[in-house]
């Protein structure tokens, strides 16, 4: 069989890529979230915007589809450098429904 690859090539021409670079896409949780809070702080800062959508990845112990507790969130503003120790705030439209951990061993993830 012969391999089949996915991208994008160009041969001895130019190509040109246009919009805004998003960064970083992925960051840690600064605090814990607990549930009912409408905002999170982060260890990065990020060039994020209001409407765009973020997933805030479990912390639950037992991680499988049944105790699947990831979140996507909208968010409304962000604050850069709202208090010392975190980058950034980020706040969402809706409340967390589940409890996501920050402690100085793990920090759950958030992704764009």
């Amino acid at each position: 069989a012969v391999p089949t690859y996915k991208g994008i090539s160009v041969n001895g021409g130019i190509i040109n890529m246009h919009g805004k670079r998003e960064y970083p896409t992925w960051t840690r949780l600064s605090e814990s979230v607990p549930i009912g809070q409408s905002y999170l702080l982060v260890q990065e800062q990020v060039n994020w915007e209001p409407g765009q959508n973020i997933v805030l990845v479990t912390t639950a112990i037992h991680d499988s589809r049944g105790w699947h507790q990831n979140e996507v969130f909208t968010i409304s503003s962000i604050e850069q450098a709202p208090a010392p120790g975190v980058a950034s705030a980020i706040h969402f439209t809706t409340a967390a429904v589940h409890a996501h951990i920050a402690n100085h061993g793990y920090q759950a993830e958030v992704g764009l």
